[in-house]
This record gives C-alpha cells, structure tokens and sequence, in this order.
C-alpha cells in the first residue's frame, strides 16, 4: 500500500512537470486590431494588360505599327482600346475597342474577348472604309506569361456606301498580362454580442487597391469568426468569405478563405505560405510581334496592289499585317 502510494505520488508530480515544460499555445480572440493576409502561389491573380505593345513590322512598302492597353477591373469586366496605324503606301488607321470577362479559377484563367475596329484607308488616291470583328477565347499561358488566344476575324472593305468583299477566318492573339501576390488587409472590431465590424482593402501587385464592405460573426464558444467582404461600387462582383477564422497576437492562426477577385476563384487554407509571385515582361513566341495579333495565315505583303497592275489599282487580294490573314475580294 505504502509503494502503491509512492507510485500514484510520483505520477501526479510527473504529470504536473510535464504540464509546465509543454509550451501552450496562444489563445485565439475576438477580432480586434489590424490584420494582413498574404496569399501568392498558386492564388496569385493575373491580368490582361497588352496588346501590341508599339510593335511595327514591314513588307511590300507598308508599315503597320500596332498598339493597345486592356484591363480588367476587380468585377473581371475587360475593356481596352488600340490603334494599327498605316505608313508607306498605304496610308490611314484603324480604331479598335474590346470587351470581354474574365473567369475561371487561379490556376486555369479563362477570358473572352471581343473586338471592333474601323478606320479608313487610302493608297494611290483610292479611300476605302475598314471594318474588322474578331472574338477570342484565352487561357492564361504560364509559359510564356501571357494569354493565348484563339477565335475568328472577321473583315469588310467599303469604297463608299458599296462592300468590296468580306473574309472570316480563324485567328490568334496574344496578350500581355500582369499581377501575382495580393494581400487582404483587414481592420476589425467586435462588439459585446459577437457582431464583427470594420474595414477590408485587397492590394493587388499591379498596385489596384479595392475597398470592401465587411460583415462578420464571432463565435465564443468555438472562438472563431466568419466573416464576409463584398467588393464595393464597380468591384460589386468581388467577394471573400473566411470562415473558422482563429485569430491570435494580431495574426491568423487558422481559418479557410474563399474568394473571387477579378473574376478569378479560389480557396485555400490559412495561414497560407507564401512563395514570391511576380509578373515578368511578355518574350513572344518567335513568330510574330511579342503581345500582337497574329494569324495563323498572317502575311506581311502590302495592302494594296498597284505593283502589277499599275499605280492606284486595288489588289484583288487585300492583307491586313497583324489584324489578319488574306482577305480575297470578289
């Protein structure tokens, strides 16, 4: 009885040394104060940034210099704009506008995009009117730090109110994209009944800032938080929801986060560990101007003839250097 005692002593002192040499862990708390999330990797967000690039390329007396911007807003709304100006013997410029949305995931963005352009042209006294639509599906292309497009063109020549011809072909594109790492910064308060108030901003690398409305719970007896941000104004499409959210000394101790930013989704356990993401410049494939188009029967001969069949005279095969192919008049 007396061993008996001294073992059971001796296992209640073990247990209480034990105890103390065990390190605790920090206790999680109601969301007070400042706290930032980084997310990169595979949750890095890139976008549609260029299209040409001040590229110029020649051939058979024609100079054709193309260039444009397009972005996506936080919402993955595309827009853009660009100009292909003519210099040589052939003279003039086309205007073109985009459209499009970004979708899909982080690791698999997908973009459609769609284009006009109009504008006039003039060789040897002759002015005809252009007008050119293309639509393009993209994948973002890690490869080359891109997207890679493809679709059809579509492109009529007018001599006054009369159409000389149209010609749809298929037809690629190749844009320039931006981005990487992004950072959730939030500034929370919880009140006396678990309601969670305060701001959020999602810092992109591009340097886009988007301001969010922010809506949360906090939960004592799990000690964790939900929260829900929704993008505000034109980001409206924009949305993060964390969930089992354990926060700890001013930093995120566990958590699951969903998100949807610039029309790009994704999820992730926190805390997320980070690896640099960034954008580089778009190098081109080789074959054509690095971030222009480039059809898959793109040609660099002149727009118009008058080298057979004399000055003024309109070729019967009409090209368009980076906007297309060979368009064949009637």
């Amino acid at each position: 009885m007396v061993e008996q005692s001294r073992v059971s002593r001796f296992a209640s002192i073990s247990s209480a040394v034990l105890a103390f040499s065990i390190p605790l862990a920090a206790r999680a708390e109601p969301p007070s104060g400042a706290y930032a999330i980084q997310m990169g990797g595979d949750h890095a967000i890139f976008l549609p940034t260029e299209v040409g690039g001040q590229a110029c390329e020649s051939g058979g007396g024609v100079t054709v210099c193309f260039a444009g911007a397009i972005s996506a807003n936080p919402s993955g709304d595309v827009t853009g704009s660009a100009i292909a100006d003519f210099s040589g013997e052939v003279a003039g410029h086309l205007s073109a506008t985009f459209s499009g949305r970004v979708g899909g995931s982080t690791g698999d963005t997908q973009l459609r995009l769609a284009m006009r352009a109009t504008g006039q042209v003039s060789s040897g006294g002759a002015l005809l009117d252009v007008e050119a639509r293309g639509r393009w599906h993209c994948v973002d292309d890690t490869a080359s730090r891109g997207f890679t497009c493809s679709g059809r063109m579509k492109r009529c020549v007018f001599d006054g109110r009369h159409r000389l011809g149209c010609e749809s072909e298929p037809s690629n594109l190749i844009l320039s994209d931006d981005g990487g790492p992004w950072l959730l910064y939030l500034e929370l308060a919880t009140d006396a009944k678990g309601i969670v108030g305060g701001s959020a901003m999602v810092f992109l690398s591009t340097g886009t800032a988007v301001a969010y409305d922010l809506a949360g719970k906090y939960n004592s007896r799990t000690d964790t938080a939900r929260l829900r941000l929704v993008g505000a104004g034109g980001a409206h499409r924009s949305t993060l929801e964390l969930s089992k959210l354990a926060l700890a000394d001013g930093a995120v101790t566990a958590g699951e986060l969903r998100y949807r930013i610039a029309g790009q989704r994704g999820s992730s356990l926190l805390p997320t560990p980070m690896g640099p993401v960034g954008g580089f410049p778009f190098p081109g494939h080789g074959q054509c101007i690095g971030g222009g188009f480039c059809d898959t029967t793109a040609d660099t001969a002149s727009l118009f003839g008058g080298h057979d069949g004399g000055p003024g005279t309109i070729a019967d095969t009409i090209f368009f250097p980076i906007l297309g192919g060979a368009s064949r008049l009637p």
